[in-house]
């Protein structure tokens, strides 16, 4: 799909979604092409740290529930 920036403009929708499915979007200006929009990869999620059980810590903080309780 190519598209001048007036066109982009008017049309920004369609194009990310012929983008997201797999086009090549060709922005151009004056006819001549200058850029150009196609998906990315989707990232794979990762964890930093594992998971623990909540109130794992509590024996390193004590004095949290009495410092810290919302009345």
């Amino acid at each position: 799909m190519q598209l001048n920036i007036s066109e982009m403009k008017s049309h920004l929708s369609a194009a990310l979604a012929k983008a997201e499915a797999g086009e090549t979007v060709i922005i151009c200006r004056r006819n001549k092409p200058v850029a150009e929009i196609k998906a990315i990869a989707p990232e794979k999620r990762t964890r930093l740290r594992k998971e623990r059980p909540v109130g794992l810590a509590a024996k390193e903080y004590p004095d949290w529930n009495r410092t810290y309780a919302v009345a």
